[in-house]
């Protein structure tokens, strides 16, 4: 039932890489672009690109109680259990002290195993994973199991927030947890459902759904951001899905303060790329600028007409938004923010001389990588083709 994965160094930061997107990336890092005006660039963008996969995912546990906001404090109940929680933690029995609040705020009835990776790469995962290399599967796999993996680094920072780590970790669990069921629907029913619908339901469960294991409840600047994860999977959805969940969407914007009539898009046009729409909204440029602009006619006039073009744009509007929350969560999100806005910039330098195969691949290239760095978890079910 309970599993402490190890993984081998020299794999430590790509334990659920895809790697048919990473052979792309190795080969797109050769003399692929051969044209002289952006011989330079290539060579800043690959460095760019290399320095990304340096940064440490998670900040240091000095730095993390820097942006602390701390609860309104744990009622008795709770404190009794936080108290239990904290001994496995000093003893750094991570295992045994996730097992605790599992049975202590009975985080169980579906069928899933709990284990701990030594990798930086997120929070926390739900998902099935092959009972042979322990890696992330799709359902269809034969030998497989389902499991919540927390990851080890993530533990050690929460833990040296106290109260505020402990109410965090619960909530990660609960998140992870409503994947579990999700997956087991996905089974029961045979069907597979939008990344986006799961983590929007997933977000939810945190702000709405405490009652269901007696969490203490998110406040704070802690909701709102979970809530504005929430309503931007929500944005995400096509008009009809928008339908189903308008309800549940409103309940999170009136708890957190949020305005619903922002995260509701009732079919309207969803912009670019949620990447580049991130870094423009760093820099203040409006919605009309001229990077989203031409990137917009890129994608109207050029990508929807390649043979995988709407494949590819709804893929990227499927896990575009991870990316922009993990780098949101980051310290240093200004820095990759900046770093980003470079290449998106030559990108757009180069549609406008014309040369919109450049710049094709060099967007391809940036995503594949941000989505391997920043949110390896999500499966991919087209290959990007660069």
């Amino acid at each position: 039932m309970y599993k402490r994965v190890e993984e081998p160094k020299e794999n430590k930061n790509k334990a659920i890489a895809n790697p048919v997107t990473q052979n792309k990336i190795n080969a797109n890092q050769d003399a692929r672009f051969v044209d002289n005006r952006y011989e330079t660039f290539t060579q800043r963008k690959i460095q760019t690109l290399a320095d990304l996969s340096k940064i440490s995912q998670y900040d240091t546990a000095m730095q993390l109680k820097n942006d602390t906001v701390v609860q309104r404090g744990l009622n008795e109940t709770d404190q009794k259990k936080y108290r239990e929680w904290y001994q496995f933690f000093q003893k750094n029995e991570y295992l045994e002290g996730l097992q605790y609040l599992q049975n202590a705020y009975n985080i169980k009835g579906k069928q899933y195993t709990l284990e701990i990776q030594d990798t930086d790469d997120s929070n926390a995962s739900a998902g099935w994973r092959s009972i042979d290399t322990k890696q992330t599967v799709k359902r269809d796999y034969t030998n497989k199991y389902l499991s919540i993996k927390f990851r080890l680094p993530y533990l050690r920072n929460q833990f040296a927030l106290g109260e505020e780590g402990f109410i965090r970790i619960l909530h990660t669990f609960r998140h992870e947890y409503k994947h579990v069921e999700q997956y087991h629907q996905e089974v029961k029913e045979n069907f597979k459902m939008k990344t986006d619908i799961m983590e929007f339901e997933a977000y939810a469960s945190e702000i709405l759904d405490d009652k269901q294991f007696s969490l203490p409840p998110l406040e704070g600047k802690r909701a709102r951001i979970q809530a504005v994860k929430a309503m931007e999977r929500f944005q995400n959805l096509s008009a009809d899905e928008q339908k189903i969940y308008k309800e549940r969407a409103k309940k999170i914007a009136k708890k957190t303060g949020l305005s619903f009539d922002d995260y509701a898009k009732e079919g309207a046009d969803q912009g670019c790329c949620y990447i580049t729409t991130t870094c423009v909204e760093y820099y203040g440029l409006p919605d009309d600028c001229e990077e989203l602009t031409v990137l917009r006619r890129f994608r109207d006039e050029y990508l929807l007409q390649r043979n995988n073009g709407k494949e590819l744009i709804e893929l990227y509007y499927d896990y575009s938004p991870q990316i922009v929350n993990n780098i949101r969560s980051r310290n240093d999100e200004e820095e990759i923010l900046k770093r980003l806005y470079k290449i998106i910039r030559h990108c757009v330098d180069a549609i406008k001389n014309g040369d919109n195969e450049f710049a094709y691949k060099t967007y391809c290239e940036m995503v594949i990588k941000l989505k391997d760095e920043f949110a390896p978890e999500i499966e991919l079910e087209h290959d990007l083709v660069i």
